[in-house]
């Protein structure tokens, strides 16, 4: 009896915690094998599946091949896959797969979803790969059919892609309230990568709703998230938007460092995708800082590369930086040629947004081309044709395109043509488009639009009173050169 009581005491006192030193052991090691297998396949692929990798490498460990996990952590997928697969852990298999073959990958998910249409992990999976291969629509109803039981990851990814589609559909608010929710979720699961997703997505929500301070915390945030895991690509996406959020702010110098150290990054880790994305960025801060020649040069190599990689949607936007930069050069033709290659890139794609303003910016060129060049009735009269049609998508879906856009350049064509009521009412139109999107310096160039308008006409008071209005709005920038010629329009009034 008195050896038994000894034996419990040494169970208790020494036992249990060598039980819980070898677990503990155990743990860490699981931990730092998926960490490692998580770095060495962070190739820019834009796949991450962090909780399964865990799940992986605990597989591996348990069935106790160290060959394939050897394998795995240096990025090479193969060998554990095919050990999976052959002891019936197809799903692991599948994840994978995702990182080599995303389609091959999407085609067995879909399979396992044809099968079991409840089965949560499946369906998030295939979310995630239909989203990468450009598959959008596919993307979103399988993330819409993750149901209500799901894990705190699926369910994490569910809401990732509803911020998407929110965000999409212009409903900034309701992306926030989705993307809140999303890193919740991911950060219980301690899916490093995918949260640092969903924060730079959330930081460029709160970016483009001028919520700066939020945006930067959701950027440093991310920043900090992939310099501890030493992931090149998630540093240099955050270090890119940092960038971005400096040039909205009008912070060109700090904008500049960002993007060059985002730079430096990608190409010490050839991240070729995001050299090319930078390029864009990196011109259009030039454009920004009135230096289109070189905006153009970076948005020319930009073009270039993303020509290589087959990246259609960036090579929409280097065609529309292009057509800017030319734009600031006066070469009208060539704003007009660029505009409609960023028009054609962007058409069959889920960016309304820019399609339309692609559209927009090949219209405002054939109306500036009217000014200097004979035969401006025939631009003009293309200029019309494009804005009539930008205004029949607008009223489907416009995403964050703004109509009023197309109202005031399609009432200045009709103002040129010195056909003053109807150019009157589509610049009313578009203000009252303005003052339900609150855009002050819209307003203000609608009531001066229709101040003129009314002075054209002989109706002096209607004009003094509209850009009157138009002077207290513009009057958020006193020293704006717009607020001075304001000023001078009334005095010429009096």
């Amino acid at each position: 009896m008195k050896y038994f009581a000894f034996a419990v005491i040494f169970l208790f006192f020494i036992g249990l915690p060598l039980l819980f030193l070898g677990w503990y052991r155990r743990s860490l090691s699981r931990r730092h094998y998926a960490a490692l297998a998580a770095a060495a396949l962070d190739k820019g692929q834009g796949y991450y599946a962090t909780p399964y990798l865990r799940r992986i490498v605990d597989r591996l460990l348990k069935l106790r091949n160290f060959a394939a996990l050897e394998k795995l952590l240096k990025g090479e997928t193969a060998p554990a896959a095919k050990f999976l697969t052959a002891r019936g852990y197809s799903f692991e298999a599948a994840v994978l797969e995702a990182f080599s073959r995303p389609s091959v990958a999407a085609a067995r998910f879909q399979a396992r979803v044809k099968s079991n249409p409840a089965d949560n992990e499946a369906l998030a999976e295939l979310a995630k790969l239909s989203h990468l291969l450009g598959k959008t629509s596919r993307s979103r109803l399988a993330a819409e059919k993750i149901g209500a039981k799901a894990t705190a990851y699926a369910s994490g990814i569910r809401l990732y892609f509803a911020m998407l589609g929110a965000a999409a559909d212009g409903d900034l608010q309701r992306a926030v309230d989705y993307g809140v929710r999303a890193n919740r979720r991911f950060a219980k699961s301690k899916a490093w990568y995918e949260e640092a997703r969903s924060l730079v997505f959330l930081g460029t929500v709160y970016r483009v709703s001028s919520l700066f301070d939020a945006a930067y915390i959701m950027y440093k945030t991310a920043e900090n998230i992939g310099r501890r895991l030493k992931s090149p690509v998630l540093t240099t996406e955050a270090l890119a938007n940092l960038g971005m959020l400096m040039m909205t702010e009008n912070r060109f110098s700090e904008a500049a460092d960002f993007l060059a150290e985002a730079a430096k990054t990608a190409r010490k880790h050839k991240l070729d995708g995001y050299l090319a994305e930078l390029g864009n960025q990196r011109a259009l801060l030039k454009l920004l800082t009135a230096a289109p020649a070189a905006a153009e040069r970076y948005a020319q190599t930009a073009l270039e590369r993303h020509t290589r990689l087959q990246n259609r949607g960036g090579q929409a936007f280097s065609y529309e930086l292009l057509s800017h930069a030319a734009k600031e050069k006066a070469d009208y033709p060539a704003m007009v040629s660029r505009a409609s290659q960023a028009e054609a890139a962007y058409k069959g794609s889920d960016n309304i947004s820019a399609y339309l303003e692609s559209m927009y910016l090949r219209a405002e060129g054939l109306f500036l081309q009217a000014k200097n060049r004979r035969g401006g009735k025939k631009y003009l009269e293309s200029a019309e044709t494009v804005l009539r049609r930008i205004l029949m998508i607008a009223k489907k879906k416009s995403g964050c395109f703004h109509a009023a856009n197309a109202y005031t350049l399609l009432g200045l064509i009709f103002l040129r043509r010195k056909e003053y009521a109807r150019a009157r009412a589509l610049f009313n139109q578009s203000l009252a488009l303005e003052q339900k999107d609150e855009r002050i310096t819209g307003i203000a160039a609608d009531f001066a639009n229709i101040g003129l308008t009314e002075k054209l006409c002989g109706n002096r008071e209607q004009a003094r009173k509209n850009l009157q209005a138009a002077l207290e709005y513009a009057a958020v920038d006193p020293e704006s050169d717009f607020y001075k010629q304001l000023q001078q329009r009334l005095a010429e009034l009096d």
